[in-house]
């Protein structure tokens, strides 16, 4: 199953989503869906969201700057059980303390709002949109395209990438699906194939079949077909003509570094 994370904010939130999608990088084999709710101005505005967060058992996190908001969603979340996690009250709390001054409590005050902010916000509402191949016509407006079997990083590397202001679709393959006519209309080296070892995507399948509650020994974790898997993304690669990582001994913040640096080198 699926597990959620939301990430409340009265500013934009990307901070926060830097800080939760560094840490998702330690855990590869989840599979974790992430919700933002920017712009929080009201008490009101956080009731129906703990709700939904306590129905759908969610784990929140949250930056708040106003204290106000911070108690609020405090006393609801431990009211109806929920677990989460306050991403700046006790700093700034300590702050306040040690400087022996109140803060502010103006939402995104230390973040300014340029170019760059901006482009920063675009970059992550696309990677949601054109996330797991829903949205073929992304293909043609990303920066960065991650083309890769299940369980290799996709998702992960779009949000850390998109936090660098990269626009980046990520598209599943399957031996057996067609594939979106677009990747062979965009230019190659923004194409980025993502490859894994086979014994480590066993492991990594296995897992998330137990976790389904479908037991360890299904097709999707065999060995035998995610070589057949892996071979099919091998030729698909070879025709797009796109350089080729494999993930399997890097963290997600070493793989984006090397898609960086891949870019910035054909650009040169």
């Amino acid at each position: 199953m699926t597990k959620l994370i939301y990430i409340l904010s009265d500013s934009i939130g990307d901070t926060a989503l830097k800080i939760i999608t560094t840490a998702l990088s330690q855990f590869p084999d989840q599979d974790v869906k992430i919700e933002q709710f920017s712009f929080i101005d009201s008490e009101q505005a956080i009731h129906p969201i703990v709700a939904q967060a306590r129905d759908n058992g969610a784990f929140v996190v949250f930056s708040f700057v106003k204290a106000t908001l911070r108690d609020t969603f405090n006393t609801e979340a431990r009211s109806g059980g929920l677990r989460y996690v306050d991403l700046t009250g006790h700093l700034l709390d300590q702050m306040t303390r040690f400087l022996e001054a109140s803060p502010m409590e103006h939402p995104g005050h230390l973040q300014p709002l340029d170019r760059y902010y901006y482009e920063r916000v675009e970059a992550i509402e696309f990677a949601v949109k054109y996330d797991d191949g829903k949205d073929p016509r992304g293909i043609r407006l990303a920066d960065i395209i991650l083309v890769g079997i299940s369980r290799t990083s996709k998702t992960p590397l779009s949000m850390y990438l998109a936090g660098l202001r990269y626009k980046v679709a990520n598209v599943p393959i399957y031996p057996e699906a067609p594939l979106p006519k677009e990747l062979f209309e965009v230019p190659a080296h923004r194409i980025i194939g993502l490859i894994h070892t086979t014994k480590a995507l066993v492991k990594i399948r296995q897992e998330r079949m137990s976790q389904m509650g479908f037991g360890e020994a299904t097709e999707y974790s065999d060995a035998a077909r995610i070589e057949q898997e892996l071979s099919y993304a091998q030729t698909l690669f070879e025709k797009l003509g796109c350089v080729v990582i494999d993930v399997s001994a890097s963290a997600v913040e070493e793989t984006a570094n090397k898609i960086v640096r891949h870019l910035k080198k054909y650009k040169e």
